[in-house]
C-alpha cells in the first residue's frame, strides 16, 4: 500500500499550526519520525492513522483518502500502537491480544470468535513475537509497564495490517527485548512489505533500522532523507539546542550521534 501525504496540514483552535507534511511511503518502508517535545510528532501520528483530520491537505492510501474510509476499513489497513493503553476491565492478556482480530469479523463472528478460522494461529503468533506466551492467562491490570507495552505490540501484529504506526514503541522495554521487537518488524517491513512509521527518541536506535527519516521542529518538517543526511549534528544542534558530535563505528561502520 502506498501512503501519500500532500500539505496535509492540521491547525488547533488556539491557531497553532502543525504542517503541512508532504511525502510518500511505498510498501516494505521505514519511516523514523524524530524531533524535540511538542515538535508535531504526534499530531502526524494521529493523522496518518485517522484519528485526527487534517485541516487542509490530504492523505491517501492506495488512492483512497483515508477519512472517507469506514472506521472498518481503516482498522484493517493501519494498525496503531500507543504509548498507554488503560482498561478498567479484568481481561487477560489473550483476551485484550484478541481484540486486534475484531476488525476482520462481522459482528455475528465476534460472538464466536475462539471458533473462526485462524483466530488460534494469529493470537498464538502475536503472543509468540512479543515473547509473552507465558502471561496469556495473566490480568492485563496486574502487569509491569514493560509487559504492557509488549502486550500492545501483540495487538497491532494480530490486527495483521499492512501499516504499522507506532509511538515510542518501545520506551517500556529493557535492550534486549527492544532489539527483539525491532529486528522482528524490520523482517515485517523487508520480507512481508509492510510500510511501518515509527516516533522514537534515541537517534542512534532509530538511525540503524529506519530507511527514511523526518526532522520535525516547530510543528514542520525540516529535513527528511537517509539517516545519515538527516543526523547532521549542525541542524541537530539547532533542533534539540544541544551540540552533537558524530563519529563512525569502527567494528560496524554504522554512523553514531551523541550530544557532546
Amino acid at each position: 500500500m502506498i501512503v501519500k501525504l500532500v500539505d496535509a496540514t492540521h491547525v488547533y483552535e488556539e491557531q497553532l499550526e502543525i504542517g503541512p507534511f508532504t511525502g510518500e511511503l511505498q510498501p516494505g518502508s521505514w519511516l523514523g519520525i524524530i524531533g524535540p517535545n511538542g515538535a508535531g510528532k504526534t499530531t502526524l501520528l494521529r493523522m496518518l492513522s485517522g484519528i485526527l483530520r487534517p485541516t487542509y491537505g490530504t492523505i491517501s492510501i492506495d488512492g483512497h483518502n483515508i477519512y472517507q474510509l469506514s472506521t472498518k476499513i481503516r482498522a484493517q489497513w493501519i494498525a496503531t500502537v500507543p504509548q498507554i493503553l488503560d482498561t478498567s476491565f479484568n481481561l487477560t492478556v489473550t483476551e485484550v491480544v484478541e481484540l486486534g482480530r475484531l476488525v476482520h469479523l462481522s459482528l455475528a463472528e465476534r460472538f464466536a470468535i475462539k471458533h473462526q478460522d485462524g483466530h488460534h494461529q494469529h493470537i498464538h503468533d502475536a503472543l509468540s513475537a512479543t515473547d509473552i506466551v507465558d502471561l496469556k492467562e495473566r490480568s492485563f491490570n496486574l502487569l509491569s509497564g514493560g509487559e504492557k507495552q509488549r502486550v500492545l505490540l501483540a495487538i497491532a501484529l494480530a490486527q495483521n495490517s499492512n501499516i504499522l504506526i507506532l509511538d515510542e514503541p518501545t520506551s517500556h522495554l529493557d535492550p534486549g527485548h527492544s532489539f527483539r521487537f525491532l529486528d522482528m518488524l524490520n523482517k515485517l517491513a523487508k520480507e512481508d512489505g509492510k510500510t511501518i512509521v515509527m516516533v522514537h527518541h534515541d537517534l542512534n536506535l532509530i538511525s540503524r533500522y529506519c530507511d527514511t527519516l523526518w526532522l520535525c521542529h516547530k510543528g514542520k518538517v525540516v529535513k527528511q532523507g537517509t539517516p545519515e543526511a538527516v543526523l547532521d549534528p549542525a541542524l541537530l544542534e539547532e533542533v534539540y539546542e544541544i551540540r552533537f558530535i558524530s563519529f563512525s563505528d569502527r567494528l560496524t561502520g554504522r554512523h553514531i550521534i551523541l550530544p557532546e
